[in-house]
């Protein structure tokens, strides 16, 4: 209501300034494109702007011809259809204090000024408006356009005199008619490699596919791509398909079979590539490519390669039938653009303009930089410097932060050779920030980066305690607190505020006696716990703290508040417990995860496990389902020793999902570690524990309104 009633403010505002078009303030050029929403539109010589904004409430820009006036604005969708938004847009004129007499305007014909359909709608008003020490008899003209791919809609209102509406109204609705929307873009997942960025449209395994032409085949079993595949550089270039491909964790990487992928995209009716010999694609050139793959039999996740970039496929996979009438259409790259780099907040933020040469910053999605007085802040800052440098290209995500009004992006610059690299991901990739659920388009490719530059300890990664953490001393511990009791390694806090841990990653020595110091900056009661481990602070009031001391295994762990809802808001976190440097002797086990710590405000103590068993081997294994419908996962661990996992998969409004594990090793040997990643509406929890039986359990317990998520877990052998 208060953005619509703005609208209405501001055309008032520019037609009080109209008198023959004396004093306005001329803007050249003859076109606008929204920074937000892509969208462009054009007009003639005889029109200029007066007006070009972007807020947080959406995109405005304002032009006259002297007589009349248009005011376009791209903002959030307050109502669901153009009919409504134009009827709210009609009361919103009425109840203004500077019109009155507004009634429904006819044309020559006697024939109401109005169109009312999905794609658009409009009205036209006659109107008394009062300003300036005066009144005059006007024309209104509204309309609303939802714009493709977002959730917002571009609301349009011009002016003019009355009796002149006959020779402007042609002129409002041909330059409205003008507007080119832009393509949403991809849905993702997508990486970029070389002049190629490359979306999963559509992925999907069987052991065969009779519909398109796959026999089985023993021991392997059919996995289909369907790819967009677009030449992101300035020149033409050649892409081959035999580069792309795929593999299962442990398993050494896939190419097309030629002849296969031949006879599934007849099937499919989509144009065959020669898997050896490519094809030339035009600078900006978008094709799709259908691709089939022989690989073991396997339900572990599976990744696309290119070139040296590698990405997991899990949420492109599909259980439905593919055939002609369910691939969907092909997508391409949506409008990018080009402003200049005034100056780097930090890691994650840039100073830019465009072309309304107004400064705004804006957010680089899917980047968790360090800021301020974080360790490697300053790094991440100058690293983001050399890579902008004077300018770059801004590309949305339709499915991300702008429906919202915030102003994220993904974010380009254009090497001397015409490739264009995407700075997001190169921060990520080097260390110099962590990634975050943000975005959809890269997301998947930005975080399977994270992990290998974990895993390296590149950047902030193997200088810190964790994104927004404090340095790493020699021997690779923190700074012990001064708090901290001498029998102590190390020490480090985290503090719990509304639905969110600061920092979100830590960092901590394995096999140490670590003090972890968990504070209540919050509002409202919270907790703390590791997952899959006897951690757990209890709930915690607002203002209070709980040390916490612990001893663990190497490994990644995923901390969460339990408290229902909490862990669904996104109130988790990561911790990473790494071989460093010689550990802390302690003749606890390091399975012992809580061992009693005393506080000033809080004491809580827990018995540490029975097992002195050392640790001799930690191995990762990654793993996943998506959506539903995915079974019997079967997870390889070094050491020659199996771990299978059944998942009962049933619908997520339902009662909780269960999955049991086994292991040909004796359970109490091995521990499940499981981890979410969600792109759905809601998250659902997961836990793990021993059961009954003494076999390993996870519990999926579904959110309302469901969700499409991605299940990973860890195996660590003790």
């Amino acid at each position: 209501m208060r953005r619509r009633l703005l609208l209405i403010s501001t055309l008032v505002a520019m037609v009080m300034t109209l008198p023959g078009g004396a004093g306005l303030a001329q803007v050249d050029g003859n076109s606008y494109t929204s920074p937000t929403y892509g969208y462009r539109l054009t007009w003639d010589s005889s029109w200029w702007v007066i007006s070009e904004e972007t807020t947080s409430s959406g995109d405005v820009v304002g032009i006259t011809n002297g007589a009349a006036a248009l005011v376009l604005a791209g903002a959030p969708a307050m109502v669901s259809n153009p009919q409504a938004c134009v009827a709210f847009a009609r009361a919103d004129v009425q109840r203004d204090p500077s019109f009155s007499n507004v009634a429904r305007m006819v044309d020559t014909n006697l024939e109401p000024i109005e169109a009312f359909t999905e794609e658009r709608a409009f009205i036209g008003l006659s109107a008394t408006m009062t300003g300036n020490g005066g009144s005059r008899d006007v024309f209104v003209y509204l309309e609303c356009r939802p714009i493709p791919g977002s959730q917002a809609m571009l609301n349009v209102l011009g002016f003019s005199p009355l009796n002149d509406y006959p020779a402007q109204l042609p002129q409002f609705q041909q330059i409205v008619d003008s507007i080119e929307f832009a393509p949403p873009g991809e849905d993702g997942p997508v990486m970029v490699d070389g002049a190629w960025r490359v979306h999963a449209a559509w992925a999907t395994r069987a052991s065969e596919f009779d519909a398109l032409g796959l026999a089985p085949r023993e021991d392997r079993q059919w996995v289909v791509l369907a790819l967009n595949v677009t030449n992101w550089s300035s020149t033409d270039a050649t892409f081959v398909p035999a580069s792309a491909t795929v593999m299962t964790q442990g398993d050494p990487p896939v190419r097309p079979a030629p002849k296969s992928s031949g006879i599934v995209a007849g099937a499919l009716g989509v144009e065959a590539i020669s898997i050896r010999d490519g094809a030339m694609f035009t600078a900006g050139e978008s094709r799709r490519v259908v691709l089939a793959y022989q690989v073991p039999v396997s339900q572990g996740s599976l990744y696309l390669l290119i070139g040296d970039q590698r990405m997991p496929l899990g949420s492109a996979f599909n259980t439905r039938d593919l055939n002609q009438d369910t691939l969907p259409a092909l997508s391409t790259p949506p409008r990018l653009e080009r402003v200049s780099v005034l100056r780097v907040t930090d890691g994650s933020h840039l100073v830019v303009t465009g072309g309304s040469g107004q400064p705004r910053e804006i957010t680089l999605l899917s980047v968790d930089a360090p800021a301020g007085s974080d360790c490697f802040a300053g790094d991440a800052a100058a690293r983001l410097t050399k890579l902008a440098g004077d300018s770059v290209w801004l590309e949305r995500d339709s499915a991300w932060g702008f429906d919202a009004g915030e102003p994220m992006y993904w974010v380009w610059r254009e090497r001397p050779n015409g490739m264009r690299k995407l700075i997001n991901q190169e921060l990520v990739a080097g260390g110099y920030a962590a990634s975050q659920l943000t975005g959809t388009r890269f997301r998947y490719w930005i975080s399977e980066s994270q992990l290998l530059a974990r895993d390296a300890n590149a950047g902030l990664w193997g200088a810190c305690t964790g994104p927004h953490g404090d340095p790493l001393i020699a021997g690779g511990t923190t700074t012990p607190a001064s708090t901290a009791n001498d029998a102590d390694a190390t020490a480090v806090t985290i503090d719990m505020v509304d639905l969110a841990f600061e920092p979100r990653n830590l960092v901590i020595p394995a096999n140490t006696n670590v003090t972890i110091t968990v504070v209540n900056k919050g509002a409202a009661q919270h907790q703390f716990e590791v997952e899959g481990q006897d951690v757990d602070s209890g709930l915690v009031n607002p203002g209070a703290k709980v040390d916490l001391r612990v001893n663990l295994s190497p490994g990644h762990y995923m901390f969460r508040c339990p408290i229902p809802g909490h862990t669904e808001a996104g109130q988790v976190g990561e911790l990473d417990v790494r071989n460093t440097g010689p550990a802390a002797t302690s003749t606890a086990s390091p399975s012992s995860a809580v061992m009693p710590a005393r506080s000033a405000e809080t004491q809580r103590e827990t018995s540490p496990s029975s097992s002195n068993t050392a640790a001799r081997e930690s191995v990762d294994l990654d793993g996943g389902w998506s959506g539903g419908g995915l079974d019997h996962l079967v997870l390889e661990v070094a050491g020659g020793w199996v771990t299978s996992m059944t998942v009962n998969l049933i619908d997520s409004n339902r009662s909780p999902n269960a999955a049991t594990a086994s292991s040909r090793a004796p359970i109490e040997q091995a521990k499940l570690v499981f981890t979410m990643e969600t792109s759905g509406r809601s998250t659902p929890a997961v836990s793990s524990a021993l059961d009954e039986r003494g076999q390993l359990g996870v519990r999926i317990t579904p959110s309302p309104g469901g969700y499409d998520a991605n299940l990973f877990w860890f195996l660590h052998r003790l």
